[in-house]
């Protein structure tokens, strides 16, 4: 863990997010965002630019994040569970004044864990190798930037017409090299009423930049036939976000990165057994279908649970019928209550339970975003 908050990235909340993401160089590295001595949360590129693609001008106080609640006290599994989820890297240790006592940050925990033989080798043994995307050296930004969003990865590999690996580019350098602003007025060119949006007809040019422009060539890289242990030790050693996985061509055939290492680490803990209530909607619903309801909560909770930690969500089910006693439709009520204190209530009418079951799933699901 860090013990100095000296070294981070902060701002007002009247900054535009242009000028505070330039005060960073990694897009999972965040910004803190204090209104004079007050912290009020996060902004983070990848939630701006990628996910809600906001424009530059966009103030911060706008795109705030709250960050997980983590202390002196949280495990290993839990901190990489929320570096996963969050996709940030380096996240606060409050206290109960809603200070920052300190930063814990991903390359530091895999540094003091490279430290502990056993405990890197069970890690290791968990790393699951990710598929590289490969781009040829002569794409365009445009190749670049969709692929990114459409995989939802952070980095893509570059290679030659031989298809040996000559680079490697990262979400940030996409940043750099498309997203950030121009000096002209930016306008829309979408339909309805005029809106500053950061990808319309003044970008088209960047799309065509060739992504060699923006890429490292320098890329590290180990055998793969050396071991997942090997290459581990390697990037954490060197400090490097990632390193590629290549065969003996020097064809690119994986890649690891943090987000690999973290996710190998939160498999360390512990399946939480959350506390799901509900009746059976009818005397005669089958119990296959019910286990199906239940399996469907569970997987959504389990999800949701590393971003907050869940009390227990409650389901109610009432039935309306027809003049002759038949069921018609299920008015489902999903209730989701963290330990935070915050409750998420949707309600959806449905002829089918599953159904039923899913949209209010969706509909939580969306005001969690929101929140």
């Amino acid at each position: 863990m860090d013990n100095t908050i000296k070294d981070i990235a902060r701002c007002a909340p009247e900054t535009t997010i242009g000028s505070a993401l330039s005060m960073i160089k990694s897009s999972h590295e965040p910004v803190f965002v204090f209104d004079n001595n007050e912290f009020l949360g996060l902004v983070q590129p990848y939630y701006v630019l990628f996910k809600k693609r906001l424009p530059y001008t966009t103030k911060v106080k706008s795109a705030l994040i709250t960050p997980p609640n983590i202390n002196d006290s949280t495990p290993f599994y839990e901190i990489a569970n929320f570096m996963v989820a969050t996709r940030i890297y380096f996240l606060p240790i409050l206290n109960n004044e809603n200070e920052i006592k300190r930063i814990v940050s991903a390359k530091n925990m895999l540094k003091e864990i490279v430290k502990k033989p056993d405990i890197f080798s069970q890690i290791a043994q968990k790393v699951k190798i990710e598929k590289a995307p490969i781009v040829k050296i002569n794409s365009t930004v445009k190749d670049v930037y969709k692929l990114l969003r459409e995989k939802g990865t952070t980095r893509v590999v570059l290679v030659n017409n031989k298809n040996k690996l000559v680079g490697i580019t990262v979400r940030k350098d996409i940043e750099d090299a498309f997203i950030k602003p121009t000096d002209k007025q930016r306008s829309s060119s979408r339909k309805g009423k005029p809106i500053n949006y950061s990808f319309d007809q003044e970008r088209t040019t960047r799309f065509n930049v060739p992504v060699s422009k923006f890429c490292t060539r320098n890329v590290l890289s180990n055998k793969k036939h050396l071991g997942i242990e090997n290459s581990l030790k390697k990037m954490i050693e060197q400090e490097k976000n990632s390193i590629v996985l290549v065969d003996k061509n020097n064809f690119p055939c994986g890649i690891i990165s943090i987000r690999t290492i973290l996710k190998a680490m939160a498999k360390f803990r512990p399946k939480k057994e959350i506390s799901i209530i509900f009746k059976k909607p009818t005397k005669t619903t089958p119990d296959y279908e019910i286990e199906k309801i239940y399996n469907l909560i569970e997987t959504f909770g389990q999800k949701i649970d590393k971003r907050a930690s869940i009390k227990e969500i409650k389901i109610n089910f009432k039935k309306s019928k027809n003049p002759t006693g038949n069921i018609i439709l299920f008015n489902i009520m999903l209730l989701v209550e963290f330990f935070s204190g915050k409750i998420f209530v949707a309600e959806v009418k449905e002829r089918k339970l599953i159904l039923g079951m899913a949209e209010a799933i969706k509909r939580i699901k969306k005001q969690l975003r929101r929140s």
